[in-house]
């Protein structure tokens, strides 16, 4: 007469946070031989994460909020901006005025005048008149 299943599990590791436990399963199969199966467990009265269970995690202390940026679509420059923007800077405009100008960002057009080697043919309306003299 063949001996029941017997199956022994005990607790081999505990998550420190008692997310999961580690359980070894220790028997004798039907066919007599022994196994061993270790197996991670997870503990849903213990875990605060609420990963097992389908209830909502308790809510934070505190609300995150959205961010109240706004959001900038990029636009290519076209044409007509372009030339504008040349000739804006040849007569000594600063890319702030002309980003102003033309409701865009001074950082592009900052890079627009670098990428496209843009130099200017008069000094900047801001300049010392004396200085500009020295400069040209």
């Amino acid at each position: 007469m063949k001996q029941p299943n017997k199956t022994v599990h005990r607790i081999v590791w505990r998550h420190p946070r008692g997310r999961f436990d580690v359980i070894e399963f220790q028997g004798t199969s039907p066919l007599g031989t022994p196994y061993r199966i270790r197996e991670a467990v997870l503990t849903p009265e213990r875990d605060a994460r609420g990963i097992l269970h389908k209830e909502k995690p308790p809510e934070p202390e505190f609300t995150v909020r959205k961010s109240t940026a706004r959001r900038h679509s990029y636009r290519r420059i076209g044409r007509k901006e372009a030339v504008m923007i040349a000739d804006m800077y040849q007569a000594g405009y600063s890319c702030n005025r002309i980003a102003q100008a033309l409701g865009r960002d001074h950082t592009s057009i900052g890079e627009f005048i670098r990428r496209n080697r843009i130099t200017r043919k008069m000094p900047p309306r801001n300049c010392n008149p004396e200085t500009a003299k020295k400069k040209l």
